[in-house]
């Protein structure tokens, strides 16, 4: 499938690859520092951890991702945390 396809259905709001155990994942990362932030009000440090996860390292490898090209529903997903940044 061509990027421009992956593109467009991402861009579908809602939109979701089904069976996707990475997006799955994504998506309960997301959830978690959503959590975190409105727990501490900011952004998780490179070695803290919350609920028993080290987010702080996830958000900083994921960060060095985006540098590399990350796709744009992860991208989307991620400025949807209050407090993120690239």
């Amino acid at each position: 499938m061509s990027e421009e396809r992956v593109r467009l259905l991402e861009s579908i709001p809602g939109w979701r690859w089904e069976g996707d155990r990475y997006y799955d994942a994504l998506e309960r990362r997301v959830a978690i520092i959503k959590q975190f932030v409105r727990t501490h009000g900011r952004m998780p440090y490179p070695d803290e951890e919350f609920e028993g996860r080290s987010i702080g390292k996830w958000v900083e490898g994921i960060r060095s991702k985006f540098r590399r090209g990350v796709g744009i529903g992860h991208i989307r997903q991620l400025e949807g945390v209050p407090g993120w940044a690239w």
